[in-house]
């Protein structure tokens, strides 16, 4: 199977379901998750089987509206890149929805590269803004000395030196709903020759 799917080309295939999403948001402006979250508040969104921890479909769509109202007071806009480096954790989804409903690319950085490496793609992706968590502390913290432009960045599940703690800054912000909420997406990022 994996050699199967190694000679498939998928770009149309993803070019279109990019076109169909932009589509049907067009046709119903109000973000995908504010509608569910309206309909099933209390249905689990996520849950984190090792630990039992859950977030509802409220939980998330609150949480993810206070990080982006975190994202645009810090001065990021629609069409900024917003780096991801963590483990699998149920902060996960707040960030990626906070991002998607700013207008914003998700830049996904691998959780096993080296703190260069990781530098090396979120200065390339051009994110001004790093969430990451102390799951990844060494890597993560290593990594601030390897960063160009990267003003915000804030950490999840507890304090490490040279990041904001992620929770304590988004229970400053409002969940009212967001007065506009463009439609963002992940960044894809592929690595040239010039690896570091």
């Amino acid at each position: 199977f994996m050699s199967m799917a190694a000679d498939l080309d998928l770009t149309g295939s993803v070019k279109y379901l990019s076109n169909l999403q932009a589509t049907i948001f067009q046709r119903n402006p109000v973000m995908p998750m504010a509608i569910h979250a309206a309909n099933n508040p209390s249905k689990i969104a996520t849950l984190m089987l090792q630990s039992g921890e859950t977030l509802t479909y409220g939980e998330l769509n609150a949480r993810s509206i206070q990080l982006a109202r975190l994202f645009t007071d810090a001065g990021l806009v629609e069409g900024d890149v917003v780096a991801l480096f963590m483990e699998n954790n149920i902060r996960y989804h707040e960030i990626y929805w906070a991002v998607v409903r700013s207008g914003m690319y998700l830049c996904a950085v691998n959780k096993y590269l080296t703190a260069e490496e990781a530098a090396y793609i979120v200065n390339d992706s051009g994110a001004k803004a790093l969430v990451t968590s102390v799951g990844v502390a060494d890597a993560a913290g290593a990594m601030l000395t390897h960063l160009l432009d990267c003003p915000v960045r804030l950490v999840t599940d507890g304090p490490l030196d040279g990041y904001i703690p992620f929770e304590d800054e988004v229970a400053k912000h409002s969940s009212e709903p967001l007065d506009a909420e463009p439609l963002g997406d992940f960044m894809e990022l592929l690595l040239g020759h010039d690896w570091p």
